[in-house]
């Protein structure tokens, strides 16, 4: 085992890892992060025929799910080491069917739009916040993450057709935005009280 201790750096980039890893499964967190949703979902998968699947589709992935699909990722040598499989390897082992280990994942987005998954847009823009913090980390011993504050970055998650211009910007660039901030306030407060024990 690494102490992660040792060196600053490698904490903050396991922290980082650690926010993508329980993003997936953070949906109901993230539904209820202020201004909250409705969800209670009822199913996974997409049907032309369900009733508000913004609230009744489930759209998050349960961490023990997101385990199984790393797992699937991996081989093993002789000697029992890990080694991620190459593109060429996932391709022969997971196409032209999806292998059941990620039926979950694909299920997501199928007919994926921001407006019927509000929730799973959420986790994307939750990650989407990461990503851009491991990018321009200037600090790397500090977990900061970098939140996307101006209207002017905002603007390239804006997701509305031409038919959609209706929908207001509160609810495509702000209030999306404001429960990912909320979201990050809450599980990083958790997150470092829990790195510091």
């Amino acid at each position: 085992m690494f102490d992660l201790d040792l060196v600053a750096s490698y904490k903050v980039q396991y922290s980082f890892a650690n926010f993508i890893h329980y993003s997936f499964p953070a949906d109901f967190d993230l539904a209820k992060s202020e201004p909250p949703l409705e969800y209670d979902p009822l199913y996974y998968e997409y049907s032309t025929s369900q009733k508000n699947p913004e609230k009744n589709r489930r759209q998050g992935i349960p961490v023990g799910t997101i385990d199984n699909m790393i797992e699937a990722l991996l081989k093993y040598d002789n000697h029992g080491n890990p080694q991620v499989l190459s593109l060429g390897e996932f391709t022969r082992l997971f196409t032209p069917t999806v292998n059941t280990t990620f039926a979950t994942m694909v299920s997501l987005f199928i007919r994926f739009h921001p407006s019927t998954s509000p929730v799973l847009w959420r986790i994307l823009l939750a990650q989407a916040h990461i990503y851009q913090s491991i990018i321009t980390s200037s600090r790397p011993e500090e977990l900061n993450i970098t939140l996307f504050e101006e209207e002017k970055r905002r603007k390239y998650f804006d997701w509305r057709q031409s038919n959609e211009k209706e929908i207001s910007d509160d609810v495509v660039l702000r209030q999306p935005f404001k429960a990912v901030k909320n979201y990050f306030n809450m599980v990083k407060t958790e997150y470092i009280e829990q790195m510091s024990v």
